[in-house]
């Protein structure tokens, strides 16, 4: 899994992009201290959204919804 990102102090700090093995992005949101904080969105290899939603303290909270493949909505 490639991965683009910065840190601080051996943490995560900041915004990062996760690659699936085809190139495509995978996932893609902000770190803080080593936890991922505000908006994040994860994708299927094929480009479509898989997830979004937000994170506060590494842990999600609050409305997430989740896509099929084919970019038909999911789950809310």
């Amino acid at each position: 899994l490639a991965a683009f990102g910065s840190f601080h102090e051996n943490d995560r700090e900041g915004p990062w992009v996760f690659y699936h093995v085809n190139g495509n992005v995978q996932r893609k949101g902000t770190y803080r201290a080593g936890a991922e904080i505000g908006p994040w969105i994860e994708y299927h290899p094929n480009g479509q959204i898989f997830q979004q939603g937000a994170y506060q303290g590494g842990m999600r909270r609050g409305h997430w919804l989740a896509f099929h493949p084919n970019g038909q909505k999911q789950s809310e």
